[in-house]
């Protein structure tokens, strides 16, 4: 899901990194676990598109904020992941 071309820097991404962010976007997404997994099955390649800048913002941000962000990651862009975080997150 999301897109290909980012997938695989996600998958390298060691289970240990990812489960701690994982967690916490469990909480942050509670309420919007439902909206997002049926965007996600409507458009499992970009279903992030429509939300990138206003919602996608507000994650990534949250994210950052407590400690999940590109330094703790070891990335460049928290752009390549987040998407992957939400829907691991929303059990896609």
């Amino acid at each position: 899901m999301g897109l290909p071309q980012l997938r695989k820097s996600y998958d390298d991404l060691l289970w240990e990194k990812k489960y701690p962010a994982i967690e916490f976007l469990k909480k942050l997404t509670k309420e919007d676990a439902e909206e997002i997994r049926k965007a996600i099955k409507a458009d499992p390649k970009s279903w992030f598109a429509g939300y990138h800048f206003n919602w996608g913002m507000w994650v990534r941000n949250q994210l950052r904020s407590a400690g999940y962000g590109e330094n703790y990651f070891g990335i460049q862009n928290l752009d390549d992941i987040y998407c992957e975080l939400v829907e691991d997150a929303v059990a896609v």
